[in-house]
């Protein structure tokens, strides 16, 4: 979870929103070929008519930006290469998590392993956080007044 939603954060800043709305779309695409990949699905016609309607969706999805905008993704957005692989790379991570948690339901409640993914990712997303502030910055932690001061890199 904390891969998909860092990769997911710094793919949009380098991509743009219109970029990652057009790949997002592949999430339950990707999350079904990891999961036929690992041997936890099966493709069966249901299925294959189920992917159809997601191709189908996310084509819809980049025609309607480009029908609304007049413009392609690639024209919109920053055209960051690296941003579109982390968008990729999101969409990875996060068919990864899906598969798992499907597996970690089988021994625990799902409440549980959900609170524990997000609580660890939410960790793990405030201790980098200061990595990717571009100037120092004091960070109010609690609305009574104790700050944090970070020091951050600079570019």
């Amino acid at each position: 979870m904390f891969l998909n939603q860092a990769l997911f954060i710094v793919g949009v800043d380098l991509s743009g929103a219109l970029v990652a709305s057009c790949i997002q779309p592949s999430q339950p695409i990707v999350t079904f070929a990891i999961a036929v990949l690992v041997g936890q699905e099966k493709i069966d016609s249901k299925r294959c008519v189920g992917l159809g309607f997601a191709v189908v969706g996310a084509v819809a999805v980049v025609l309607g930006d480009v029908l609304v905008t007049g413009k392609s993704a690639a024209e919109v957005g920053k055209n960051s290469l690296l941003g579109d692989v982390c968008l990729i790379a999101n969409c990875l991570a996060m068919g990864f998590c899906y598969v798992l948690v499907k597996e970690l339901n089988k021994w625990y409640s799902s409440i549980v392993v959900i609170a524990w993914i997000y609580a660890y990712a939410a960790l793990f997303l405030v201790m980098t956080a200061p990595f990717f502030l571009s100037e120092r910055t004091e960070v109010r932690i609690f609305s009574w007044g104790w700050q944090w001061p970070l020091h951050a890199h600079s570019d």
